[in-house]
């Protein structure tokens, strides 16, 4: 992960067990000296104690308050939180709070008692996505394509608008970002069929972008 970031990107690392530590205080440039300490730092770290996600979590979130750039988390965890708050519907709440700076949360799942339904959840309700990697797998493809999401968003904070037709119970209620490899599936219902204009919104760099298509829904049932 470190050896993938970008020169322009700011960078810090936290771990967590029963406590939880943050590498440097604020953010580190990325530069060759920051990234070579930081790696010494990794190969350091052995496995142990329990699993703190609310704090590590909450830590996280907390490092790149009132920033003008985009944030992102990498969050590698099982999803199994054993200290401090372990209640998981508790902690998708907490999220709502401590990220008010709207960071995008991308999950990043190793071995094989991973609470996926959970880390599902923290992805998609953050604006980011997940990958899962079982012990004898390749690891390198997985984050690779993580990194590709993270590094190529195509359209974020995305809105329909039904135009001449009644749209209901359309799933998920709340759109994800769309990003590069990856596409979005929109499910609902319709009354009275006929020609309609949908229009697709969202921001490209914090730039809007609007997308609009000619669609006819069917009169007939299916």
């Amino acid at each position: 992960c470190l050896n993938n970031l970008n020169k322009s990107d700011y960078f810090n690392i936290i771990t967590f067990n029963d406590s939880v530590e943050t590498y440097k205080k604020g953010l580190l440039k990325v530069n060759d000296n920051n990234v070579r300490k930081a790696l010494k730092f990794v190969e350091g770290l052995e496995a142990g104690g329990g699993t703190n996600i609310d704090e590590a979590l909450r830590n996280g979130l907390n490092l790149d308050k009132n920033s003008n750039h985009t944030s992102t988390v990498l969050f590698l965890t099982d999803g199994q939180p054993t200290a401090g708050v372990t209640n998981t519907s508790a902690i998708l709440d907490n999220l709502k709070k401590y990220n008010s700076e709207k960071a995008k949360i991308f999950v990043f799942g190793v071995g094989f008692d991973v609470n996926i339904q959970f880390l599902d959840k923290i992805a998609t309700q953050q604006h980011g996505d997940s990958g899962y990697v079982r012990p004898e797998e390749n690891i390198e493809s997985t984050v690779s394509g993580i990194f590709t999401k993270i590094n190529m968003p195509v359209l974020t904070n995305l809105k329909i608008d039904y135009s001449n037709v009644e749209v209901t119970d359309t799933f998920p209620k709340e759109l994800p970002d769309l990003f590069k490899g990856s596409q979005l599936l929109v499910f609902g219902r319709y009354r009275d069929g006929g020609s309609a204009n949908i229009k697709i919104t969202g921001e490209v760099a914090r730039h809007k972008k609007t997308f609009e298509f000619p669609v006819n829904f069917s009169n007939s049932e299916n």
